[in-house]
């Protein structure tokens, strides 16, 4: 599919098009000049400016430099996490930008809401599942969201859903529609929770899109209804928990 990737994450705040869920607005040269400078806030600034242009893998490097290599406990400030999550969820090939176009256009419904998110990723890899990962485990690990922050894990934690399903059941997902490319059976999905956690990963994207929404407040917006969608069709009992049935019958309505 190849869609290009903007980590900027705009998104419709009460009616309005332009607040900006990773900390900056577009101010990025502004800061050119101190790019070189060895500050942490040059270091911060230069990896914006990177992750702006698609240089993804150079922003992550630059801030684990701050941050460090343990996601689960990165040395650096709140602001710089979600930088971080923004590289790299940008690298996974999640156009923040063309989701919510996508959502504002889509018509309601199982599979529309799914589609939403699995028609504009890319070829789904392992190294890009891994990338999602990453950017859930940072965004999670944070004590104290802001409502930004919030919505950025709400989406990162859907995408990364879908990335995990499409890597690990689907064989990706149909580049028009959206839809599996492969039906899995229940044994394939029972093994797959056997070897890679899947159903485990689905459960606790599940939790965090719930958190994520809810502290967003946002709920009630066109992507949020997408993503509150999804979870509430997956997790059929609404308990908490996605069983390996549940997703199985899932998948097979699409």
């Amino acid at each position: 599919m190849g869609t290009r990737a903007i980590p900027g994450w705009r998104l419709l705040v009460a009616g309005c098009v332009g607040t900006t869920l990773v900390a900056g607005c577009g101010n990025s040269n502004l800061f050119e000049g101190l790019a070189n400078d060895g500050t942490t806030q040059a270091t911060v600034e230069a990896a914006r400016i990177d992750i702006d242009n698609g240089n993804y893998t150079a922003a992550i490097a630059a801030l684990q430099a701050l941050c460090g290599t343990n996601l689960s406990a990165p040395t650096c400030d709140a602001q710089t996490v979600s930088l971080l999550a923004a590289a790299y969820s940008g690298r996974a090939g999640l156009d923040v930008l063309d989701l919510i176009k996508e959502a504002t256009s889509t018509a309601s419904g199982v599979t529309g809401s799914f589609s939403t998110f699995s028609s504009l990723l890319p070829t789904l890899t392992a190294s890009n599942k891994q990338d999602m990962h990453n950017a859930v485990t940072l965004l999670s690990g944070l004590t104290s969201r802001t409502a930004n922050q919030n919505l950025q894990m709400a989406v990162v934690a859907a995408a990364d859903l879908v990335v995990t399903v499409g890597v690990d059941l689907t064989n990706g997902f149909d580049a028009a529609t959206g839809v599996p490319n492969v039906i899995p059976s229940l044994a394939d999905v029972q093994q797959a929770e056997t070897s890679n956690q899947t159903v485990t990963q689905v459960t606790n994207d599940l939790l965090l899109v719930t958190q994520g929404v809810t502290g967003s407040g946002l709920a009630g917006k066109d992507l949020t209804n997408d993503i509150t969608q999804i979870q509430n069709t997956l997790d059929a009992n609404q308990n908490g928990t996605v069983t390996a049935p549940e997703l199985q019958s899932y998948l097979a309505s699409l």
